[in-house]
């Protein structure tokens, strides 16, 4: 009776064999994927703004909105870092923390890991505003400004203050 094999059967997607004439295929390790069968031979390594915390995946997990990541082979959410105060992401898997971006002028944010401007950020109060930048720096997404001697702001959410007329004074 004949029992040998006709052919070889592929490895499922998240494991692998990189050697010949082996019964078994290997599983990935966390922080690796294999994505399909023939694919490699080599589990691949999660790539930037990407972890994987379990064996034998076929990809990785993306660092969630309001985060990011640029660790290559994370095996763990904790390597993906919150937006910080005054900043938010809605892009999932990112990989830089510019993607983070700062709330508008006239607003200001406390929050960390937010993932819309409406989560994160603000309007300044009246009596205060938050331009782009002041001095040729950029201003801290934290905070607003008060309006200084001689001008005032009597709306929300602004990004300068007004000067006082003639006759008036702040």
């Amino acid at each position: 009776e004949d029992t040998g094999t006709q052919y070889c059967i592929p490895c499922i997607p998240g494991r692998t064999q990189d050697l010949k004439g082996q019964a078994l295929c290997s599983v990935c390790p966390i922080g690796r994927f294999m994505e399909e069968a023939f694919s490699y031979v080599e589990c691949k390594e999660c790539g930037t703004g990407r972890y994987q915390d379990e064996i034998q995946k076929s990809d990785c997990k993306a660092c969630g909105t309001g985060k990011w990541s640029n660790k290559e082979h994370a095996v763990s959410e904790t390597t993906c870092a919150k937006c910080g105060s005054g900043r938010y992401s809605s892009a999932e898997g990112a990989a830089l923390k510019a993607t983070c971006i700062k709330c508008a002028p006239g607003r200001k944010g406390n929050i960390v890991g937010a993932n819309s401007s409406d989560i994160a950020c603000e309007d300044c109060t009246v009596g205060h505003y938050r331009p782009s930048n002041y001095n040729n720096t950029d201003t801290d997404p934290t905070t607003c400004l008060e309006c200084e001697a001689g001008q005032h702001q009597t709306q929300e959410g602004e990004a300068s203050c007004l000067s006082c007329e003639p006759g008036q004074t702040q």
